[in-house]
């Protein structure tokens, strides 16, 4: 059975590429999602999800997707 978790969130910085020794492209950034709940003052509950990619995605991410951005 897989597991299958959609977040939609803001990047919360600039992506950096990393290369291994095995030359596989990979990034890891953090999105920001915000929760539907409000804390005890009324401001929105967000929560920062670490993430990870390989290969191509992760070069697609650090050509086309800047600080703030709305990805999922």
């Amino acid at each position: 059975m897989i597991n299958r978790v959609i977040l939609i969130g803001r990047l919360v910085r600039d992506v950096d590429l990393i290369t291994t020794s095995t030359g596989t492209s990979r990034t890891r950034f953090d999105i920001a999602v915000d929760s539907r709940s409000k804390d005890d003052v009324g401001n929105k509950i967000a929560y920062y999800i670490p993430c990870v990619c390989f290969n191509q995605t992760a070069e697609y991410m650090v050509k086309n997707i800047r600080q703030g951005a709305l990805i999922s």
